[in-house]
């Protein structure tokens, strides 16, 4: 990119901070980049002001043709993506973005044709992502649509899954990731790419920000679908699970888990699904089948 091509970022991300928040904002930037056209959902009352900067800056920026209806989440911090029926749920009306009309077009009429396989082509979704998506969407409809669980798996006995920090979607319960699809494996190395590519932008147009996400991304993740999302501060693995530090757990509500890892330094999970979280001795236990525990690497450990 040369200085005019990053000021003409740089002046839109600035531009729509009151508006969006990192995850979205990001998104415009890869749009306006050129990278590929984009999705976001603004509230309704900044709805207009975004449609007004994103068009402002030359970019296409078109509404969808009808609301999306969303049922409330249960224990992810307003993360929930289980379609509701019109006029139950909360209502939101997706903004399709692009450097040109026709792509903008394009990637709103694959959505309206409700083929998720031809929407993830427009958003130039890996094909190996697209394809886990299609196979566990049955399975993550019938729950709260969150895929987490079927992109990160382990096979290791204290089910701990090592992930490179780029890609460790524990961070979007809390506006901070990369990417903005579920990647087949924790290793898919088209996903890590894209995400390396949204680093280096964003950590160009605004290096305070990337550092913030960046921060969070690092932070090992507790992900449960009902008991909330957890970020664990400073983590490191030892034979029973992760040990963390309790100052700085962030999570997305509060609730027993919370309190628990909000005064220990050990949580474990396994096979069975029981959630164990240790200072010395056990003070908290729940079991919960949908949960995974993700390590972040940074740099070139592993």
């Amino acid at each position: 990119m040369n200085s005019i091509e990053i000021q003409a970022l740089r002046t839109l991300w600035k531009t729509l901070a009151p508006f969006l928040g990192f995850i979205a904002r990001r998104e415009v930037l890869l749009a306006q980049a050129g990278l590929k056209p984009v999705r976001i959902t603004p509230s309704e009352i900044d709805r207009v002001a975004v449609t007004n900067a994103i068009t402002t800056a030359g970019l296409a920026c078109i509404p969808a043709l009808r609301s999306t209806w969303i049922n409330s989440d249960k224990g992810k911090g307003g993360w929930s993506s289980a379609m509701a029926a019109e006029g139950e749920g909360a209502e939101f009306r997706h903004l399709y973005v692009a450097t040109n009309q026709v792509s903008a077009n394009a990637l709103r009429n694959a959505e309206e044709s409700e083929s998720p396989e031809k929407f993830g082509r427009e958003l130039l979704i890996p094909s190996c992502c697209r394809h886990m998506f299609q196979r566990h969407a049955e399975a993550a409809a019938s729950v709260q649509n969150d895929f987490f669980v079927y992109s990160f798996n382990s096979q290791e006995a204290d089910c701990v899954i090592e992930v490179p920090w780029e890609l460790n979607l524990g961070a979007q319960y809390f506006d901070s990731s990369l990417i903005s699809h579920y990647p087949c494996s924790p290793l898919c190395e088209d996903s890590l790419r894209i995400a390396r590519l949204a680093a280096r932008i964003v950590g160009t147009i605004d290096p305070i920000a990337m550092k913030a996400a960046a921060h969070a991304m690092q932070m090992g993740t507790l992900y449960t679908e009902h008991h909330g999302v957890h970020l664990l501060p400073d983590p490191s693995r030892n034979k029973r699970g992760i040990r963390y530090s309790s100052d700085g757990v962030r999570s997305t509500g509060a609730c027993p888990l919370q309190q628990a890892l909000a005064s220990g330094s050990l949580v474990t999970h396994d096979s069975s699904g029981n959630i164990n979280v240790y200072e010395n001795e056990k003070i908290f236990h729940v079991t919960s089948d949908m949960a995974r525990i993700l390590l972040p690497i940074v740099g070139n450990a592993r």
